[in-house]
């Protein structure tokens, strides 16, 4: 009987984007993040803020906007589902609930639905 291996998925690009605002894949919406209370640590929740503009630039309100988290190297996503609520002004959202378990390259992706459309981006973290 032979002992089990994590297996291994996708290494980490050379050439990793860490932005923390960029456009969604159709270049519907900006949508920037930053930790609130500091750096991000593992194994410790954590909430983000989020500002979703649209490509305009104007402030995006009451959008549906989902997260989900990867570990591309380990093949394995957050151990928590984020929650996301609204603030009600400047395109400004509040997500709860955010974990990163393992150090490592980390990749948050961020759906956001607003005015019949949808649209998706994806953030690059180095966790340690």
């Amino acid at each position: 009987m032979g002992h089990e291996h994590a297996m291994m998925h996708a290494p980490p690009p050379k050439d990793l984007d860490y932005a923390t605002m960029k456009m969604t894949a159709s270049d519907a919406f900006s949508v920037m993040y930053k930790s609130i209370g500091g750096q991000v640590r593992i194994n410790r929740i954590h909430s983000w803020e989020l500002t979703v503009k649209d490509a305009e630039g104007h402030p995006v309100n009451n959008a549906e906007i989902t997260i989900v988290g990867d570990m591309p190297e380990h093949g394995h996503g957050l151990p928590t589902q984020p929650e996301v609520t609204g603030m009600g002004m400047e395109g400004l959202y509040r997500v709860d609930g955010m974990k990163f378990q393992m150090p490592g390259w980390w990749v948050v992706t961020i759906s956001v639905m607003a005015n019949g459309i949808q649209d998706n981006v994806s953030f690059n973290l180095n966790v340690m």
